[in-house]
């Protein structure tokens, strides 16, 4: 790891630790053996409620006690059950003792003028912190909630019943197939087919198929699987293929032939709406929280259009359909 590297490397690290104290977003890990020393429950003692923390449950438990403070920062017992529910009084002291020594370091650190050794090691930095927030305020932006109306969803399911499989029961099928680089080559295996030849035997010597030396032979295998490997056109072909009859050639979505022969099939089955409604409702809510984040973007650089100074050079990468180099991060 070259110099550079390493130093923006740290300059990472340490921005996290900036950020998590400035924010007062605290991490601290449970002591896996003070967990493990923790004395079972004893009878007649209070059990919380579902959903409810033994900290809370416990009569004097005061969210609001101070456990420590560094001039108007201020430890809670709330804020360290945050970091560690249910911590034991010897992990209280030690997030405590982190704690302070975390906030006396970090007031020395944003009053330091040493800290950074130029000026490219200071804007890595701000500019890491800054990409923390902006992660974070994305997160919020898209888990915005919306009510997706029956009428909407009805139009979502019978617009792509036909081709969303999330709308279906899945059907699958077992079948042999072999694959030729070429239409006369396929046409020749065929040949050798109808003249008597075994379909999975030929596979091993005339398939270009990375399965060739298992004979093409795919066991139940979902038409979702068969649209991703196969393409679309060639699996609605498979679907209404009649059992053990050679379909072919057909093209593949990789510009191949293929012949086939069909063993098993359970052809796809459409899923009533009722039925299909929770994951219509998980598409379109994407597609909305999607959509409006690219809207909130949008809007964004149209309210600040006049804080916002591009160079005249960047429309000429994009007309040149050069790209710039990528960001340092």
């Amino acid at each position: 790891m070259s110099y550079k590297t390493a130093k923006i490397a740290l300059l990472v690290l340490i921005s996290v630790l900036i950020l998590c104290v400035g924010g007062k977003v605290f991490a601290a890990k449970p002591d896996e053996a003070a967990q493990k020393e923790k004395p079972a429950p004893v009878a007649n003692e209070a059990v919380p409620a579902a959903g409810e923390t033994v900290a809370k449950a416990d009569p004097n438990y005061d969210p609001k006690e101070v456990i420590a403070k560094v001039g108007d920062e201020v430890l809670t017992r709330e804020k360290i059950n945050w970091m560690q529910e249910n911590a034991s009084p010897d992990i209280v002291k030690k997030i405590a003792d982190w704690w302070i020594e975390t906030e006396l370091l970090y007031g020395d650190a944003v009053k330091s003028q040493e800290m950074f050794q130029d000026d490219m090691d200071k804007y890595l930095f701000e500019l890491q912190r800054k990409k923390l927030y902006v992660v974070k305020f994305v997160e919020y932006l898209q888990m915005k909630e919306f009510v997706i109306s029956d009428e909407e969803a009805k139009e979502y399911y019978e617009k792509n019943k036909a081709t969303d499989i999330n709308l279906q029961n899945v059907g699958q099928a077992t079948f042999t197939h072999i694959e030729s680089d070429t239409l006369e080559k396929a046409q020749g295996v065929l040949e050798k087919l109808k003249a008597g030849g075994d379909i999975k035997e030929l596979a091993k010597t005339e398939s270009i198929a990375k399965d060739a030396k298992q004979g093409g032979y795919m066991i139940k295998i979902g038409f979702g699987v068969i649209q991703r490997r196969f393409g679309s056109e060639m699996a609605a072909q498979i679907e209404k293929a009649e059992l053990n009859k050679l379909i072919g050639p057909l093209k593949n979505k990789n510009e191949k032939y293929e012949i086939i022969s069909v063993e098993s099939l359970k052809k796809t089955e459409i899923l009533p709406l009722e039925k299909a409604r929770k994951k219509i409702d998980a598409t379109l809510l994407g597609k909305k929280r999607e959509q409006y984040f690219s809207d909130y973007r949008e809007n964004l650089k149209k309210d600040n259009a006049e804080k916002i100074y591009r160079s005249p050079i960047l429309d000429k990468i994009v007309e040149q359909g050069s790209e710039p180099n990528e960001v340092k991060k």
